[in-house]
């Protein structure tokens, strides 16, 4: 991949890292984009700011100058505030703001769940998730799920950045590259009756590990086969960069820049920790009255509508990528709480655009001894799932609303653990599910909550609805790594 291209690709991925797979990336326009560069510099300031008070000679040389504001660094968030319009809506924006790739486990099978149908995207790096609720089984309880890469594990420990995660020339790592793991554990069990809940991952705790091949997965936009239309904005790109060159040479040699700089540094010395943020959003609001120099003034307006195109153009761009299908295969190994340990094989499909349509075919087998005249296949599983993304990602995030079924064809009686069998518990379960995911605003955190309906339960074949709700909370590395190691 070109550097330009990559450069490109990091601008895109950073600026969509909430949209959920598969949904339309909502594009942000200029505006936003700058109401959260200079929402991320306050923030980002105020904490260098307070560790160079605390320790004067503790920042490294590359955070020198990101602890305070100058030209090198600040170049796209100074010449977009002196756009009056671009301005004028981003802090809009940002007093909004004021006023404030499957996680968990989706097999149903463990204790906590709080998803019908598995997703096709995995997290690059590492996602861990706790899910409380019960979908087919008669239990309730929570369950931990990491769920992640190894190769890109390695990489990220080599600091790897990580939107270069998928470039090698090593065709044993680009097959490796799509395989990822997961480890789920119950915390109700081992427990002595009437203790608390507590996670310790060890053997009594573990319930599932699942193996994922991740066959085709043309959402990722660092995917190569989107390579093509990333290098198709190589004129764009070329166009841009020299416009913002013009513009960033007008703005160091223009007298009311140089003089804004320094009086925003002095506002960032005088003031308490606790102001600071406060003190750099106001100095960029400030910005448009700044009297520049009509040639500035050109360059600038200039490298604006250039950086306009482009975001136009990479909108497009993530729209095709968005439609994109997944194609995953999951070899689970599931250890329930009663019951012989069983092996399931999932296949995943998943294809959309504005909204995320996805499908599951599986087959769970018994591991090991079962009583005669039973056959080892266990169950067999059908499930389509929608989802439905909402809501303002440069807001508080982007909500997603989820309807999900599936059906659950059980051909013989359940095996127990002691070898003999569940009696009258073959049979078919349907099961609906809705379900509202809640992001968490400035973060990479999430909260699923789902209720789900049934006509019976695993154990329970007696003819009625029973209704459960599951509540989750999850966390995906990506989205950090995305931002820091770009």
């Amino acid at each position: 991949m070109k550097p330009s291209t990559r450069v490109l690709l990091t601008l895109a991925v950073l600026l969509s890292i909430a949209v959920p797979t598969g949904a339309q990336a909502p594009v942000p326009d200029p505006a936003k984009h700058l109401a959260g560069q200079i929402a991320g510099r306050a923030g980002e300031i105020s904490r260098l700011q307070a560790q160079v008070r605390k320790s004067p000679k503790s920042l490294t040389p590359e955070q020198t100058p990101l602890s305070t504001v100058n030209l090198a660094v600040d170049f796209e968030p100074i010449y977009l505030s002196l756009i009056g319009s671009i301005s004028k809506q981003a802090m809009r924006a940002l007093e909004e703001r004021r006023m404030d790739k499957q996680v968990g486990d989706a097999s149903g099978s463990t204790a906590g769940s709080t998803s019908l149908v598995s997703k096709g995207g995995t997290p690059a790096v590492l996602a861990v998730a706790v899910e409380n609720g019960a979908l087919t089984q008669d239990t309730s309880g929570t369950t931990v799920t990491f769920r992640g890469s190894p190769v890109s594990i390695v990489q990220a420990i080599r600091r790897t950045p990580y939107f270069e995660m998928l470039e090698t020339d090593d065709p044993a790592i680009e097959v490796l590259q799509k395989f990822s793991f997961s480890f789920s554990f119950d915390t109700s069990r081992g427990l002595a009756d009437g203790a608390e809940r507590t996670f310790t991952a060890d053997r009594q705790q573990f319930s599932a590990a699942t193996l994922r091949y991740s066959a085709v997965d043309n959402k990722d936009p660092r995917a190569a086969a989107n390579d093509p239309r990333w290098n198709a904005l190589s004129p764009a790109t070329d166009v841009l960069n020299r416009a913002a060159l013009a513009a960033l040479k007008s703005l160091q040699a223009d007298p009311a820049i140089v003089a804004w700089v320094d009086a925003t540094n002095e506002a960032i010395s005088a003031a308490s920790l606790d102001e600071i943020e406060d003190v750099v959003v106001a100095r960029f609001q400030s910005l448009p009255t700044v009297e520049i120099v009509p040639a500035t003034r050109v360059a600038v307006n200039n490298a604006a509508d250039q950086f306009k195109r482009m975001v136009s153009l990479r909108a497009e761009i993530l729209r095709e990528i968005a439609g994109g299908g997944q194609l995953v295969f999951d070899f689970a190994y599931q250890k329930p709480a009663t019951g012989p340990t069983s092996g399931n094989v999932t296949v995943v499909g998943s294809v959309g655009r504005s909204f995320l349509l996805t499908g599951n075919v599986a087959a769970t087998f018994y591991i090991g001894d079962v009583p005669a005249n039973t056959e080892s296949l266990r169950d067999v599983q059908g499930s389509v799932q929608v989802d439905i993304p909402f809501g303002d990602p440069e807001g508080i995030g982007r909500y997603v609303f989820t309807l999900a079924t599936k059906i659950q064809h059980m051909p013989d009686d359940l095996v127990a653990g002691e070898g003999t069998l569940f009696p009258g518990t073959k049979g078919t379960i349907a099961l609906g599910q809705a379900k509202l995911t809640i992001p968490v605003r400035g973060s990479a955190a999430k909260i699923p909550l789902s209720v789900t309906l049934a006509n019976r339960t695993e154990l329970i074949a007696e003819k009625k609805v029973f209704a459960r709700a599951q509540v989750g909370f999850s966390y995906d590395l990506d989205a950090v790594l995305s931002r820091f190691t770009p």
